[in-house]
């Protein structure tokens, strides 16, 4: 799967996402790599998919109990 296509997915899934979730992908520099497989990526920019995936579950969230 490429990277963007799984932040389509994440998405598709979460209409709640907002504009400022989505801004992580700009500063993580990932928005340019949209077309890599997830498998060729770097330690490093695989962390940053998974922290930003993290952001777009998390995001808006106070109180995870």
């Amino acid at each position: 799967m490429k990277i963007g296509q799984l932040f389509s997915m994440m998405k598709d899934m979460r209409p709640e996402i907002k504009d400022y979730d989505l801004e992580l992908v700009e500063a993580f520099e990932l928005d340019q790599m949209k077309d890599k497989a997830m498998g060729t990526l770097s330690g490093g920019t695989r962390q940053k998919v998974s922290a930003t995936l993290a952001f777009f579950v998390f995001s808006g969230y106070s109180d995870f109990g």
